[in-house]
């Protein structure tokens, strides 16, 4: 299989439906009972910058299986495949090691390059204890001046904002609203948000439904910390096929498909126009040969992504579990204070 591109960024924190599952999730979340919170906004992206109280994403992480079974991130009951925690893609990444690609891998040296610099912050929060919530907003940002990965992962570090996490009104794009701290324990979600992960060879911005972000804080004068963090949600089977018919659409037009590569086949499974040696048709991508190819001696992974994926489905979103349309995600996440002291140009 190869590693996947560690050139792009893992995670995208972009725009975002913060609106809860209500349906879907009345049983399971963790709403914290609060309404909404009536909040006034930075005016413009340096005042949002001025006023942040921040924290940096320094570690994240698909965490390991024991005895095959997932240690975190959360219990979906009921709608959930199997019991205990839910977490297909952690299955999915065991699977991608044995084929020589370990997504941990992927993640640390996007933290380590810069690519991904994720920024949280907390919008009225009181304290370890906040009886009426907080805003808690997810920024994209950059390292500033001499700040690299050591320094930021060890508090130190200096941000930029990056413009387009907010709207023009200064609201930002990302936010649980509200969230909770409890004996600085926060918890927030249900919501739903993009995020950029890799399936095969491919980075794929991918709609994350159920959200639900937990962490034990560290409230200090610059900022705020986290350690045990966990970040969990689900992934619509659909579209993940969607990302990937996009990309072939876009990069691999030599494999000849017509319409859709990958379309569904009924009752949950999915196939692919997937052709012996993609080379033969003039293709030189390494993503068609993943993508399309059918020799997996020749880094041909098109049968087993149309296989694998909806057997890794394991969450039911419409009340009828004879199909499961959605993979579980579930990451494990640390996080140090940090300073926002300016705008990306």
């Amino acid at each position: 299989l190869g590693a996947p591109d560690m050139g792009q960024p893992l995670v995208d924190l972009g725009a975002v439906d913060v609106r809860p599952d209500a349906e879907l999730d009345a049983a399971t979340d963790m709403d914290p009972g609060l309404p909404p919170l009536d909040i006034v906004w930075p005016a413009d992206a340096m005042d949002y910058a001025n006023t942040a109280t921040a924290t940096y994403i320094s570690s994240l992480v698909f965490p390991p299986l024991q005895n095959g079974a997932a240690t975190c991130c959360y219990d979906y009951g009921a709608r959930s495949k199997t019991p205990g925690f839910d977490n297909s893609f952690a299955n999915l990444n065991q699977t991608l090691i044995g084929f020589g690609a370990d997504l941990n891998e992927v993640l640390v040296n996007t933290l380590a390059t810069g690519d991904l610099v994720a920024l949280l912050d907390h919008r009225e929060l009181d304290g370890p204890d906040d009886a009426d919530g907080f805003v808690l907003a997810w920024l994209r940002g950059e390292f500033e001046g001499a700040t690299d990965y050591a320094t930021a992962a060890a508090g130190n570090g200096t941000f930029l904002l990056d413009p387009s996490s907010l709207e023009p009104t200064g609201e930002a794009q990302l936010y649980f609203d509200p969230a909770r701290m409890t004996g600085g324990q926060m918890a927030a979600g249900p919501a739903s948000l993009s995020l950029l992960l890799p399936v095969l060879l491919s980075s794929l911005e991918l709609r994350v439904d159920g959200a639900r972000m937990t962490g034990d804080a560290t409230i200090g004068a610059d900022g705020v910390s986290y350690v045990n963090g966990t970040i969990a949600g689900y992934v619509a089977v659909q579209d993940v096929f969607t990302n990937l018919n996009a990309v072939l659409v876009e990069q691999c037009a030599c494999l000849g498909a017509t319409g859709d590569f990958f379309t569904p086949s009924g009752n949950g499974t999915w196939s692919g126009q997937c052709v012996m040696d993609p080379g033969a048709l003039g293709c030189t991508e390494e993503i068609c040969f993943a993508l399309g190819g059918n020799q997996l001696d020749n880094g041909g992974y098109c049968a087993v992504a149309s296989t694998l994926l909806p057997q890794l489905a394991d969450i039911d979103t419409d009340g009828d579990t004879s199909v499961y349309e959605a993979i579980s995600l579930g990451l494990e996440w640390s996080g140090v204070s940090a300073s926002i002291v300016g705008v990306t140009p």
